[in-house]
């Protein structure tokens, strides 16, 4: 779908702006269809504790006024930049109602292709918003549909009223609304929506709906039977849910461990691993998680499933690296983290780092993947001796244009992979390690009891890299900068929940003053 201006800035809006209180505005899954296989929806004006949060966030960031205010400004700067014909405070803000939301659904076979999607945006005053579009778009031409006017802009940009809603959208998006209102078929009807809505947090900015199932269903069945592994695992609709705290934005959802046992990693998911605290200190971002071999052999499973069995699988690496998969590859691999740190762009490295249950078995495996790159390498690719203080077995690969080698090595029970010698020495020698870092440890505490981080990443350490490879210099990093500075580290973990199910939580945390 091809936006028009004003749709740009009212999905940042909808991403962004909260300002004054709530109202009773009808919702807007009440038009968008029940076919539709993702759905996000957002308040633009909360009240209680959502507000107080949001506006003691925004007293963290450059400007004055509550969140709203701030917000209003700098929307009103970026059209005005863009030399866009509408403000937000003189065209916009006036109309604009509670509630705001998007929706896609399976692109059929209808004339064109497209998606059928639209922005369903709240409105208080409807000939105001419909004429916003047109002074931003034109006046545009009139069409009709089972009764309903709207204004068509170029070959496939249309704008409506309907029920007290502006809608942005191509063609087939409005036509799918106003089918869904005819057949009474609407997503807030739909009992697989309900249903999956059912149990979320209801103090929130706004959430987000996708059908996974429905969109296994509007892939071509000449493709279809390489899914039927995941359409087992994602039989229920996945749903996360934004809030505002007043030290973090944060999004949580719910996954059933059914899902996670049809793909053959149940359990997996929350029992987390210690190894992501100790990679190097001065990561940007981080990610780890347990029994690396299981993991992979599960996703080994789902797609030997796919092609015959997990034997022709193994048949074909035995006969190209004389590994058995299970005994000298998969058997061994415990816990995993992966990170990347860096400086600069000349400083820039990051590693896999595996902890190994079998040294042997590990020692092994780094033998045939290196006869594998001796005999497939290619042109310009070379293999030499390892320079890695500690190790105990590999080798180093230099691939032509890039700066630094790949290191392929064993060391202290680990297996790594890292790239450049920096980071293949701070991946079995950190000189600190995360979990010695203040922002790691004010980030992975933030979520709470029961979560064992799996996911960081650090903005502070961002900004270093940023600067540190030119970026200073810039004039718009320079006005970004002020709004990241207040930033902490984007945080995510998980644990079991009730009813059988993995509640997963991702915070951006903003611990300034």
């Amino acid at each position: 779908m091809r936006r028009p201006v004003l749709l740009v800035v009212l999905s940042l809006l909808a991403v962004a702006l909260v300002a004054g209180c709530g109202g009773g505005t009808k919702q807007p899954a009440t038009l968008a269809p029940s076919t539709a296989l993702f759905y996000g929806e957002v308040e633009l004006k909360p009240d209680g504790d959502q507000k107080s949060a949001i506006d003691a966030l925004a007293r963290k960031f450059p400007g004055s006024g509550d969140a709203g205010q701030r917000l209003s400004k700098l929307v009103d700067q970026g059209l005005r930049e863009g030399n866009s014909k509408v403000s937000f405070d003189g065209d916009i803000k006036p109309w604009l109602g509670d509630t705001a939301a998007f929706f896609a659904t399976d692109p059929g076979g209808g004339a064109g292709g497209d998606t059928p999607a639209a922005a369903l945006i709240a409105t208080t005053d409807e000939d105001a918003a419909l004429a916003t579009v047109q002074k931003s778009e034109g006046q545009g031409t009139q069409a009709e549909y089972k009764g309903v006017e709207y204004r068509r802009f170029g070959s496939d940009q249309v704008a409506g009223i309907i029920d007290g809603f502006l809608v942005l959208s191509n063609e087939r998006g409005l036509k799918a609304v106003i089918d869904a209102q005819d057949a009474d078929r609407t997503l807030d009807s739909s009992d697989r929506f309900q249903n999956a809505l059912d149990g979320q947090p209801k103090d929130r900015l706004g959430f987000t709906y996708v059908d996974v199932r429905s969109a296994f269903n509007a892939v071509p069945p000449s493709q279809a039977q390489f899914l039927a592994p995941f359409r087992r695992a994602f039989r229920d609709p996945v749903v996360a849910t934004f809030s505002a705290q007043t030290d973090a934005f944060e999004v949580t959802s719910k996954t059933p461990e059914s899902s996670l046992s049809a793909l053959g990693v149940a359990g997996l998911g929350s029992k987390g691993s210690d190894l992501i605290g100790k990679l190097p200190g001065d990561s940007i971002f981080a990610t780890g998680g347990p029994d690396l071999g299981r993991q992979l052999g599960s996703g080994v499973d789902l797609a030997a499933s796919s092609v015959g069995g997990r034997a022709i699988l193994e048949q074909g690496l035995r006969a190209r690296t004389g590994l058995d998969l299970q005994n000298d590859v998969l058997g061994w691999m415990g816990d995993y983290g992966l990170f990347v740190r860096g400086q600069s762009t000349s400083s820039l490295g990051g590693g896999l780092v595996v902890q190994s249950t079998d040294p042997a078995a590990t020692r092994r495996a780094i033998a045939g993947f290196q006869r594998v790159l001796r005999s497939q390498g290619g042109s310009g690719v070379s293999i030499g001796r390892l320079g890695i203080r500690g190790a105990d077995a590999g080798f180093s690969l230099k691939i032509p244009d890039l700066p630094q080698p790949i290191n392929v090595f064993s060391a202290k029970n680990l297996f790594v992979v890292a790239f450049g010698d920096e980071a293949s020495n701070e991946a079995i020698n950190p000189g600190s390690t995360l979990a010695d870092e203040q922002n790691f440890k004010q980030a992975s505490q933030s979520l709470g009891s029961g979560y064992k981080v799996s996911l960081y990443a650090s903005v502070p350490a961002a900004l270093v890299l940023a600067e540190g490879s030119g970026a200073g210099s810039d004039a718009d990093y320079q006005k970004a900068k002020a709004y990241l500075t207040p930033l902490g580290a984007l945080v995510g973990a998980a644990k079991p929940a009730g009813g059988n199910e993995l509640e997963s939580k991702f915070r951006l945390t903003v611990p300034g003053g």
